[in-house]
């Protein structure tokens, strides 16, 4: 049925109606492309388009290369002012992210320091 029906398509004879060619169901037979990945970006060739912080990193490794930014060094043993750090952190994120929403991609795509009540952002 299918090559009968492909074949009457292609013969010269047959009216080219868009009604007829539409007629027909015909059944793909070509295999999956199994190639699809989600996440992944590529550099271009002469690495001339920078990729950010979060493309750079495979989906799988965002958690465990991301975690290191969002620790805090005063949560260690004998560490001093925790809790006032903590919201000091999520003070000066929102802040950020609510003057300058435009510059960050993500919640976590700036890390910034803080030393002797100075903030440095990198």
């Amino acid at each position: 049925f299918f090559q009968k029906n492909s074949n009457a398509i292609l013969d010269m004879n047959y009216p080219k109606s868009l009604a007829y060619l539409v007629s027909f169901r015909n059944f793909s037979t070509s295999l999956i492309c199994q190639k699809s990945q989600a996440g992944r970006y590529k550099t271009t060739k002469f690495q001339t388009f920078p990729l950010t912080y979060e493309m750079a990193n495979k989906p799988d490794q965002i958690g465990h290369r991301k975690a290191w930014n969002s620790w805090n060094t005063s949560n260690l043993y004998e560490g001093m002012r925790e809790p006032e750090t903590i919201v000091d952190d999520i003070f000066i994120r929102k802040f950020m992210t609510g003057t300058w929403h435009n510059m960050f991609v993500s919640e976590v795509s700036f890390i910034f320091e803080l030393f002797f009540r100075h903030c440095q952002i990198l």
